[in-house]
């Protein structure tokens, strides 16, 4: 049984989506999001990698590729140094990352993603690939085109535009 935060609903969730009336944008966009991150889990535990969690997502979104310092990593997810190293002690466990000397300060280290790593890199965009393609089996490729268009559209116009704006 998956843990509870791997979940593709909880109880709050699914009461907002039974409810009478428009659904909050929140609501929709948060169980979408839980959908298509509980089968990306799903999938890829079956491709080989069952260790990757929701909870490695602040490593694995920044992650360069060139590698990168704990410290820089902790603070481009927006987290906590002390989190960010238990969840790379983590993936260094399962084999995804390594540790090696930073080139430019022998007292650092870089992490880096091992192939294990890259191969489920690999197999996530495929993953993802596969998803979209069953939401247009679901409900019609033009749909599903004019809702990225819209969420892209919503993304630029309002939000990124605000973040340029400032307070």
């Amino acid at each position: 049984m998956p843990a509870p935060q791997d979940q593709p609903l909880n109880a709050a969730e699914i009461g907002m989506l039974r409810r009478d009336g428009p659904i909050p944008l929140i609501g929709l966009l948060t169980a979408v999001t839980r959908w298509i991150e509980q089968r990306h889990l799903e999938q890829l535990a079956l491709a080989g990698f069952p260790e990757i969690r929701r909870a490695h997502t602040p490593v694995v979104v920044h992650l360069p590729s060139g590698g990168i310092r704990l410290t820089d990593l902790a603070e481009a997810a927006g987290i906590s140094k002390q989190a960010m190293a238990e969840l790379v002690d983590d993936l260094e466990a399962h084999g995804y990352l390594e540790r090696t000397p930073d080139p430019t300060d022998g007292r650092a280290k870089l992490l880096l993603m091992t192939d294990r790593a890259r191969a489920a890199h690999a197999a996530t965009l495929q993953i993802f690939a596969d998803i979209e393609a069953e939401l247009a089996a679901a409900v019609g490729v033009a749909a599903l085109e004019q809702a990225r268009n819209t969420l892209g559209d919503i993304l630029h116009s309002a939000v990124l535009d605000a973040q340029q704006q400032g307070p």
